[in-house]
């Protein structure tokens, strides 16, 4: 599948290195949790105002032992709510991690071409207005959750401050607040366990992208490969980056009749009746790609880029010559499959799931 950063399409990636990037930061939010638990094995039975008064430290310290906890020495009245607040933390970055895997999921699950979505019942309505929608309900659900985390968070940590031993404006936040982010984070967990259970994944629509980005999946290989190859014909790597942007630009350049449906202005709905006809009767190009227009030396000329007509003619030149050679033919083909893109991946199956 593609890979996106910044909302674009960038390289190659497994669907499942993807699902490895959702477990391993999941595997760290557990982690934090874990941490936090560590940190509340104190406690308190040290008087009023934390200075034993009439108690022995020492019915203390045996006292919590049979509990399991040992003394915090410095507590006031109560303990101090920085002890806490690690906990509250780590269940917070357990709904942004949840949060952070709904949306991937929902970003993927947008019409057009979904690449994977949410489970969808045989008798479940996306809309109740519009039969053909299939809404992200749960993954959905799983982001408002996280706003409501985050203000339990917000909550918690404003507990922090207390008047000198002891005031009484923590306790009616923390009833409410304490409970109700265990039970968002549970709820959350629940959910997205269900989500993941039953995620559908549509891996003809995967390769259908791979396709349409037109070879561009493997931009960065292409112009580190020309910066190689084109060091005796003048092509350095500032010139390796322009020529592959250059073809990334013509690849997508629309035809004579999409660029007039791209720059017409519609005076009215009839008008606009017959641009959406014509759209239908025009036809999916596959053949045209980087790999293609780059080896042939067939650039062409854009105004969209800072580069004159002589350039594109002496990088069409050059282009030519560096692969009139079978050696640099068979490497610049070899760049643009899944298997040399993808190589080195396992080592994330191996670190991340120990395999």
């Amino acid at each position: 599948m593609n890979g996106r950063t910044h909302g674009q399409e960038a390289e190659l990636q497994s669907f499942g290195k993807r699902c490895l990037t959702w477990l391993k930061i999941f595997q760290e939010s557990w982690g934090e949790l874990q941490h936090a638990e560590r940190k509340l094995r104190h406690s308190k039975i040290s008087g009023a105002i934390g200075n034993y008064g009439s108690i022995d430290p020492t019915v203390e310290k045996n006292a919590l032992a049979e509990l399991g906890f040992k003394p915090f020495y410095g507590a006031t009245q109560i303990m101090p709510r920085e002890k806490f607040l690690p906990l509250a933390g780590a269940l917070l970055q357990i709904m942004l991690s949840l949060e952070k895997i709904a949306l991937d999921i929902r970003l993927g699950a947008r019409s057009g071409r979904p690449i994977y979505h949410e489970p969808f019942g045989k008798k479940q309505k996306g809309s109740s207005a519009m039969p053909h929608k299939k809404n992200t309900i749960f993954t959905e659900n799983v982001q408002g959750m996280a706003r409501l985390a985050r203000g339990c968070f917000d909550a918690i940590r404003e507990n922090l401050v207390t008047w000198e031993e002891r005031s009484i404006e923590q306790s009616s936040v923390e009833r409410v607040a304490w409970p109700d982010l265990f039970h968002i984070v549970v709820f959350s967990l629940k959910r997205m366990n269900k989500v993941l259970r039953g995620l559908v994944v549509y891996q003809d629509n995967m390769m259908k992208e791979i396709v349409e980005s037109r070879g561009c999946f493997a931009s960065n290989e292409a112009k580190e490969l020309l910066k190689e190859l084109g060091v005796q014909f003048g092509i350095d790597g500032e010139s390796a980056y322009r020529i592959v942007q250059l073809a990334a630009f013509n690849v997508f350049e629309p035809s004579a009749d999409m660029k007039r449906i791209r720059e017409s202005v519609n005076r009215s709905l009839e008008d606009a009746d017959v641009l959406l006809n014509s759209y239908k009767k025009e036809p999916v190009l596959y053949s045209i790609s980087i790999e293609h227009l780059i080896e042939n030396g067939g650039l062409r000329y854009t105004d969209q880029l800072d580069v004159s007509e002589k350039e594109v003619g002496e990088w069409n030149e050059a282009l030519r010559r560096i692969f009139s050679g079978g050696g640099a033919c068979r490497r610049w083909k070899e760049i643009f499959t899944i298997s040399y893109l993808l190589k080195h991946e396992d080592k994330l199956y191996k670190e991340i799931l120990s395999v």
